[in-house]
């Protein structure tokens, strides 16, 4: 569940303090702690104005395509 953190880390960069870091769990290892992070990310998102829903229950499920979608958008948002 480390992309979770990543991708939070980016948000983070390109709007600084919107993204509420030190509520992130950088440890996350269970289904509901990378629950938790994914919701914090949304809600960033959301905050910053970007209408991206972050497909969670696809994500913490590890399905392949969800995640590479996720993280082809991710790098398409960092380029931007």
């Amino acid at each position: 569940c480390s992309e979770n953190v990543v991708l939070s880390q980016v948000v983070d960069s390109l709007y600084p303090r919107k993204v509420q870091m030190s509520r992130v769990d950088w440890g996350a290892s269970t289904e509901m702690e990378c629950l938790k992070n994914y919701k914090l990310l949304q809600a960033s998102l959301t905050a910053c104005g970007i209408s991206k829903v972050v497909p969670t229950k696809d994500l913490i499920g590890k399905k392949l395509h969800a995640n590479l979608e996720f993280l082809q958008w991710a790098k398409c948002f960092w380029e931007q």
